[in-house]
């Protein structure tokens, strides 16, 4: 997993640590995070052979991505200038709080959506 300016790139060796530490409550989160990357990227790779893996950004209110500043209140997002996903571990909270979909499947759903933007040949 990988920490860029601020945040947090996650799977398969896509990832980069800038001084970003987690809490326990997080580690949970980030191992499972990590683990369905690297699920869905083997999936992609063995659907489109020419799959790429992309980087997934982790972080906490804010981040420098190529295609500006990502922000928590932005939700997740593709950036297509440097192929990362971002989310913003705070919107995992708010996906159980705000919008009533706690637990491992919306997560992993959140996750698969943004790296599904992802596949390109």
């Amino acid at each position: 997993m990988t920490f860029l300016g601020g945040g947090v790139g996650v799977g398969g060796g896509n990832f980069a640590t800038d001084e970003f530490r987690t809490t326990p409550e997080e580690e949970e989160l980030v191992d499972f995070i990590s683990f369905v990357l690297d699920d869905l990227q083997d999936t992609w790779r063995g659907l489109l052979p020419t799959y790429r893996d992309a980087t997934l950004v982790l972080f906490r209110e804010a981040t420098r991505s190529g295609c500006g500043v990502g922000q928590r209140e932005m939700g997740p997002f593709y950036c297509p200038a440097d192929e990362q996903v971002y989310i913003g571990l705070s919107f995992y909270d708010e996906l159980r709080s705000r919008f009533g979909a706690p637990g491992d499947f919306a997560q992993a759903y959140v996750l698969a959506h943004e790296i599904g933007t992802t596949s390109r040949p």
